[in-house]
């Protein structure tokens, strides 16, 4: 009897075991097969046509590729690369109120640098083969190059250039009348000249004098500042070949970079009425801008003008306005994706998204759609585009088609230009740009109420024009920057 028991009590006890183990093993299959998947928040800057492009892809991942690795993408638009860059700071900060900080986000290489003093990127580097990144065009990978280790901080989404984009059907009339051709608009000086042509031409359409229209706008000035001064011999933001970073204004530069846009826009020959270039273009203020590729994207069908009749829009595309006498530069620029440093599984995962976004049909279809051009080199084949363009009935338009061709032939020509990082890159930027557009449109209006009084527009400009009055400026805006500089 008692040996019974104990065998019993001993093979109760193996059962026992048996029955512990095989409720642990179940619980830890159950656990693996109801695995939360990773969570990636992206914050990005894209509106309209851009963000229903990204928007889509992110479900398409969120569908495929993220529901095969466990990874769900969630994207949020901060509507303004300026509202993003603020949102960051805050949540860098912990500000009350503040976001967490997202895992993915969109970035220039000025603020990324800012960021990566912080310690807060992630080296993208470790979760790429090295193939992988020779897919990519050379000079994009080595923009997301920086650090100690000159490590992958930023990885490239979608470029983007700058082109001049005229209003055909006015330029038309325009030309007709006055013999003015494209080939005036390939140097800024060229550009100023043709616009003081289109004013008088405009202004003797009526009997009220110096009421010409405006011919040019643009967007993003910092880009005429910062291109047109390295073109012109003066890197403003540098980097020494030992790391020291520099900050310089050539005076004689930068009075070359005030005639050629200051002095137009006070008489009425260059204008920004709108929030963008494209803006001016459809109400008929202006007939021409420079704009990136993306703008294309929002160029008007029809032209609305001030006297109620309307015109059909037709566009044309041409490259950027050299200086006389310098070679050809064009702008390089598009906010890349920077990941924010945490975990393996969660920085595998961005990159993971990053790529399969770039992945070259479905990087081609994002960018034929929203103006923006691929970063990978296969890319950059047009039978590819075409092909692509055609079976997926792509809403890109036929001049978005000659802005990508435009951009893409400009860019094998001409000397790719993109701002070094810096410190405090960023802040310069917005600074040099916000000082000159302000100072242009303030006085265009006190040189609007001098005419309305009876001066003529060269008495009128005549205060303004003075070296005097650039130096002034000049000095004024020198100062700030060394402010900047030194953290003040």
């Amino acid at each position: 009897m008692g040996k019974s028991c104990k065998k019993w009590n001993k093979w109760k006890k193996l059962v026992l075991t048996f029955l512990v183990i095989c409720f642990l093993t179940g619980c830890t299959t159950q656990g693996t097969s109801q695995k939360q998947p990773v969570k990636i928040v992206v914050w990005h800057y894209y509106t309209g046509i851009q963000k229903d492009a990204f928007d889509a892809l992110v479900q398409e991942f969120n569908e495929t590729k993220g529901q095969e690795e466990k990874i769900e993408v969630e994207a949020v638009s901060q509507v303004s690369i300026q509202n993003l860059i603020e949102a960051l700071r805050q949540s860098e900060q912990k500000e009350v109120g503040a976001a967490e900080l997202p895992d993915i986000f969109n970035t220039y290489a000025d603020f990324a640098y800012e960021s990566e003093k912080a310690g807060l990127l992630a080296d993208l580097a470790p979760y790429m083969t090295e193939y992988e990144i020779n897919e990519y065009v050379e000079e994009y990978i080595e923009e997301g190059r920086f650090g100690e280790k000159n490590s992958l901080k930023i990885f490239p989404i979608a470029k983007s250039t700058e082109v001049l984009m005229i209003e055909g059907t006015q330029w038309e009339e325009f030309s007709q009348k006055t013999g003015a051709k494209y080939s005036d608009l390939a140097t800024w000086e060229g550009v100023v000249k043709t616009a003081e042509k289109y004013y008088d031409y405009t202004d003797a359409l009526t009997p009220e004098p110096e009421d010409g229209k405006a011919f040019f706008g643009r967007d993003a000035l910092a880009n005429y500042i910062f291109l047109g001064s390295k073109q012109l011999g003066c890197e403003i933001l540098r980097k020494t070949e030992d790391g020291k970073e520099q900050v310089f204004l050539d005076k004689s530069i930068m009075k070359k970079i005030w005639d050629c846009y200051y002095i137009p826009y006070i008489k009425g020959y260059f204008t920004k009425n709108g929030k963008f270039a494209t803006d001016d273009i459809k109400t008929g203020d202006t007939i021409a801008f420079i704009g990136s590729t993306v703008s294309a994207a929002y160029f008007p069908n029809e032209v609305e003008r001030q006297d109620g009749s309307v015109v059909t829009a037709r566009g044309i595309a041409l490259p950027v306005p050299n200086f006389e006498g310098t070679s050809p530069y064009c702008i390089q620029q598009g906010a890349g994706m920077s990941v924010i440093k945490s975990d393996e599984q969660h920085e595998a995962a961005a990159v993971t998204f990053l790529k399969w976004l770039t992945q070259e049909n479905r990087n081609i279809s994002f960018c034929a759609d929203s103006g923006y051009l691929p970063v990978k080199e296969v890319a950059y084949d047009f039978a590819l585009w075409e092909k692509i363009h055609s079976k997926k009935n792509s809403a890109g338009s036929p001049f978005m088609a000659e802005v990508i061709k435009t951009s893409v032939n400009q860019m094998s020509t001409s000397s790719l230009f993109t701002s070094q990082a810096i410190s405090c890159g960023y802040d310069i930027r917005v600074l040099l740009e916000q000082r000159l557009a302000e100072r242009a449109k303030e006085d265009r209006e006190i040189v609007k109420e001098r005419i309305a009084q009876g001066m003529s527009l060269q008495q009128a400009v005549a205060e303004f024009t003075s070296k005097e009055y650039f130096e002034t400026w000049f000095s004024s805006v020198k100062e700030e920057m060394k402010g900047l500089v030194e953290g003040e």
